[in-house]
């Protein structure tokens, strides 16, 4: 019995310190850039099914998740701010953000712009190009004189590419198209330079970034998780994904030391499958698995809940066989 309660202090104790030293990491100062993709009213998105209900966000919320963070003492960037910050981080620390929108969706102009204006935060979306592309078939992309009127209400025009596919898995002509096309289509809407870049769908490689660096671009985005650090590269700036079903309190340990920590964790296991299957066989078995009966918990909230029953799990398991051996 002491040898067991012995051991369980030993390894309490090494996963505490392990748990201090990556949660100290997590923790260093750097900006919080959120990415959402869709709003609807709260009304339409308790009737959202499948992956709808992880991408698109009730208005109500998404208001409520500003709303907090500048409770909470954030201020907000802009896209420019965020490069000159990048360029000369300040001597002094502050709680910073920046808001981001991927895909293009119409929703932004009909429902977003209202509320960013209203609370002074600017913002980012990113377009991708064509309006016939899989990703509009949900909600319809802004058109030509929505993105025109939006960068008049302080929105930053970024590119997300003309097909929303993965472009670590395109051919290099059909990469460098993609590149410079989505950025042509937008700058000949806005009449003015188009400079950054989200990745579609989270998947790229070093050589995707190479060759956004050689178009021009000044900053990329990814989905990975994780605040920006001063010595983060602009070519691979990291972003927090908002569900659907994200409260502010949730929201609010998303960005403490031990939420980035998990998602981090949740991230890198959500890779492997695209890496393993490729974009054409891993797209449609994502669709289906939204829309079984596992559905309901492929989201963050539950992810998280079943990461912290399996490290419970294999904590006791852990200490049981460590207690058996003594």
């Amino acid at each position: 019995m002491l040898y067991s309660t012995v051991i369980t202090a030993i390894v309490s104790i090494g996963l505490a310190l392990s748990y201090l030293i990556i949660s100290r990491k997590a923790h260093r100062s750097g900006i919080v850039v959120l990415l959402y993709h869709r709003l609807c009213p709260q009304a339409e998105w308790e009737l959202l099914t499948g992956a709808e209900r992880n991408f698109c966000c009730p208005v109500e919320r998404f208001e409520e998740h500003l709303r907090f963070m500048l409770a909470d003492g954030y201020r907000f960037l802009s896209l420019t701010e965020l490069h000159l910050w990048l360029d000369n981080p300040p001597a002094r620390s502050e709680k910073l953000a920046v808001l981001t929108f991927d895909d293009g969706s119409s929703s932004v102009y009909e429902h977003a712009v209202n509320i960013t204006e209203a609370l002074s935060i600017p913002a980012a979306v990113f377009i991708t190009s064509d309006p016939d592309a899989w990703v509009h078939e949900h909600q319809p992309r802004l058109t030509a004189a929505q993105i025109l009127e939006l960068t008049n209400r302080g929105f930053d025009i970024g590119a997300h590419g003309v097909s929303h596919h993965g472009l670590n898995e395109m051919p290099e002509p059909k990469l460098r198209w993609e590149l410079d096309a989505c950025r042509q289509t937008l700058e000949g809407i806005i009449d003015a330079p188009v400079i950054d870049l989200a990745i579609p769908l989270g998947f790229y490689t070093t050589h995707v970034l190479e060759r956004a660096a050689e178009h021009g671009y000044r900053l990329v985005f990814t989905s990975k998780p994780g605040r920006v650090q001063h010595d983060t590269h602009p070519n691979e700036i990291p972003r927090f994904t908002i569900e659907g079903q994200m409260t502010s309190n949730e929201l609010q340990r998303l960005l403490s030391p031990l939420g980035i920590v998990a998602r981090k964790l949740i991230a890198s296991i959500k890779r492997l499958p695209p890496a393993l299957l490729g974009e054409n066989r891993w797209m449609p078995l994502r669709q289906q698995l939204f829309e079984s009966r596992l559905g309901p918990y492929l989201h963050s909230r539950a992810l998280l809940r079943m990461l912290g029953t399996m490290t419970a799990i294999c904590f006791l398991l852990l200490t049981w066989l460590i207690a058996r051996a003594f």
